[in-house]
């Protein structure tokens, strides 16, 4: 079909632009890929798969990781885009970056560890997390259910302007418990993430424990390429200058990786801190970038991430 070639000589083109073109062993081939999910575009034209990976900007999304898929994820964060030609927009230096190794033990259970290096203190965490795919839309479900559990350790050391004061084995570490709902209408996704947060590093009188929802937004532009936008509120901050997480942008699916761009009014990247913790407002606009490159690892399996 004249419509599948042009989409197969697009994914071509932006897989030699990358550098890449063809993959083969860990990585399934570019064109493989892109007949694989315009054929199912066209056979099940309501239930394209609802995420290219496990994240979507910042928030996690629904998915889990296929049965033996090892995804390995870098992201940054630089800074303000108002600090023009001095920082050269911003991205002159990175206020938070972003690596982690996660894998599917089976189609449903992923799991894996982080670590996110950023400019402030509690910024500098190790973390683990566990997800589970409950419900699949696709199956007969209503909607996509997966359970995310994430628990981080800051390891910075003390900060002299830390009110704090030096950090304990409690005071380190935090916990987040997010039940992650999505609904696939046509190329449309649309993901609803509640979520519970407990830390005991916040200021003095606050009980440490967060509550708040994620919104993600996802339409399909191509089989390979998808405009996402991702909003997150959290009920009772703990400062008065707490202002909502908002990112925009695309992710693109070239070969074994999967490219987020973005521009996002927050420097953090860990969910236990971006969540509750975000002050930037939306003159404090930043570019971003994410990329995860899947690897088979153990049993081979003739599947997509």
């Amino acid at each position: 079909m004249k419509k599948k070639n042009l989409l197969v000589l697009l994914g071509i083109s932006i897989g030699l632009a990358t550098g890449m073109g063809t993959v083969y062993s860990q990585d399934l081939d570019l064109e493989s890929i892109v007949e694989e999910e315009v054929e199912k575009m066209e056979t099940e034209p309501t239930m394209p798969k609802p995420f290219y990976t496990i994240w979507g900007h910042v928030l996690p999304t629904v998915r889990t990781l296929p049965a033996h898929i090892l995804d390995f994820r870098v992201s940054h964060h630089f800074g303000k885009l108002a600090g023009g030609v001095a920082t050269f927009w911003g991205l002159g230096y990175a206020t938070d970056v972003q690596i982690s190794f996660n894998y599917g033990f089976t189609d449903r259970l992923t799991a894996g560890f982080g670590y996110y290096r950023g400019g402030w203190i509690a910024s500098k965490n190790l973390d683990l997390r566990v997800k589970y795919w409950l419900l699949n839309q696709v199956e007969g479900a209503p909607f996509h259910l997966s359970v995310l559990l994430v628990s981080a350790w800051s390891t910075g050391s003390v900060n002299p302007f830390d009110f704090y004061g030096p950090p304990t084995v409690a005071t380190r570490l935090s916990f987040l418990a997010m039940p992650i709902f999505a609904y696939q209408l046509n190329k449309f996704t649309f993901q609803l993430a509640p979520y519970y947060i407990f830390s005991q590093r916040v200021p003095i009188g606050h009980p440490g424990s967060f509550f708040g929802s994620g919104i993600t937004v996802r339409y399909l532009i191509t089989p390979i390429l998808a405009f996402l936008v991702e909003g997150a509120y959290t009920f009772n901050p703990p400062y008065e200058a707490y202002v909502p997480m908002m990112a925009v942008g695309i992710t693109l699916l070239t070969g074994g990786h999967v490219f987020s761009i973005r521009f996002v009014n927050s420097r953090y990247l860990l969910e236990n801190y971006v969540l509750p913790y975000s002050t930037s407002s939306l003159k404090d606009i930043r570019f971003a970038f994410s990329f995860s490159r899947a690897f088979s690892i153990g049993k081979k399996k003739n599947d997509q991430w």
